[in-house]
C-alpha cells in the first residue's frame, strides 16, 4: 500500500534540510534525519486513508510531527538536571566580569544555538560560495548575491522577473553549486 515516489522522497529531503537548521538538531547528519523521517512514515503508513486526503498531505503531517518530536527529544537532553552546567552570569572571582564575557564570538553563537558551524567552516563556506558565484553568468551571479540576504520573492521583485523565472534560475544555480560539491549547504 505504500506510495513511494519521487515526490515523497523530495518532501522528506526538504523537511530534513529544514530540521538541520534547528539549533537542537544541527549536530545530526541530514541522512540520519531523513532515515528517522522515512522510518516514521513506514511505521505509520497503515493509518493512511485515501478518502480523508492525499498521500503527500499525510506524509507532510507525519514529517512535521516527527520533526517536532525530534526537536523535543534533543532539547530535553539539554535539560538534564545531573549536568554540570554553570550560569554564564556567574561572576569571575572578584573581577567585574561574568563568565559569559569570556566567550569568543563563535562560542557565544554556539551557546545560543544561532551558528552551529565554526568560524573556520563559515569562512570556508563563504570562500566556496564566492568562488561559485564568480564563475556564474552575470545575471545568475546577481541573483545569487541578492539571495544571500533576501527571499526569492523579494529578489524576483527587485530584478523585475516573475517568481517562476526566479525559481527556474535558482534551480539552475543549485545545480552549479551541487557540481561544485556544495550540495550539503543547499
Amino acid at each position: 500500500m505504500f506510495f513511494c515516489d519521487e515526490g515523497t522522497s523530495r518532501l522528506i529531503r526538504r523537511k530534513a534540510r529544514q530540521l538541520m537548521k534547528h539549533p537542537a538538531l544541527h549536530k545530526l547528519d541530514r541522512e540520519d534525519i531523513e532515515q528517522e523521517l522515512w522510518l516514521h512514515v513506514l511505521e505509520k503508513q497503515h493509518h493512511f486513508d485515501i478518502e480523508r486526503g492525499a498521500f503527500n498531505a499525510f506524509v507532510t503531517r507525519l514529517c512535521r510531527n516527527k520533526g517536532a518530536s525530534l526537536i523535543r527529544y534533543h532539547t530535553a537532553e539539554k535539560r538534564n538536571h545531573a549536568s554540570n552546567g554553570v550560569s554564564l552570569n556567574m561572576p569571575i572571582d572578584e573581577e567585574p566580569y561574568e563568565l559569559g564575557d569570556t566567550l569568543t564570538v563563535s562560542g557565544a553563537r554556539k551557546h545560543r544555538g544561532t551558528a552551529p558551524r565554526s568560524d573556520c567552516e563559515i569562512a570556508q563556506l563563504r570562500f566556496d560560495v564566492c568562488g561559485v558565484l564568480g564563475r556564474l553568468q552575470a545575471d545568475l551571479a546577481a541573483l545569487g548575491n541578492l539571495l544571500k540576504w533576501n527571499s526569492k520573492y523579494s529578489v524576483a521583485n527587485a530584478l523585475n522577473i516573475s517568481r517562476r523565472q526566479a525559481h527556474h534560475h535558482i534551480t539552475h544555480m543549485r545545480r552549479r553549486f551541487e557540481d561544485a560539491g556544495l550540495k550539503e549547504y543547499l
